[in-house]
């Protein structure tokens, strides 16, 4: 990309703004995917604990947990439960 945007030929003037967009595009990002999401998954990766509790969600004991998820997938496919 970086060629064709510095190329100054006949015909580029056409092409050149297109692959500047495209380099400003690739930049920003691989910026928010390496540093940006990282840097907010750290930061609420410290402060989940302080919302609530332990950190841990609970799920009610025993097999109706189970049975309930089951049903409701059953009862979307159309199947009698």
């Amino acid at each position: 990309m970086f060629p064709l945007a510095l190329e100054m030929a006949v015909g580029a003037e056409r092409f050149s703004p297109i692959a500047t967009v495209i380099i400003g595009g690739i930049t920003m990002a691989t910026v928010l995917t390496m540093i940006l999401v990282p840097t907010l998954f750290v930061l609420l990766s410290r402060r989940a604990p302080r919302l609530s509790g332990d950190g841990r969600q609970r799920l009610p004991r025993g097999g109706d947990w189970a049975k309930r998820r089951v049903g409701v997938i059953g009862a979307a496919c159309g199947r009698d439960q």
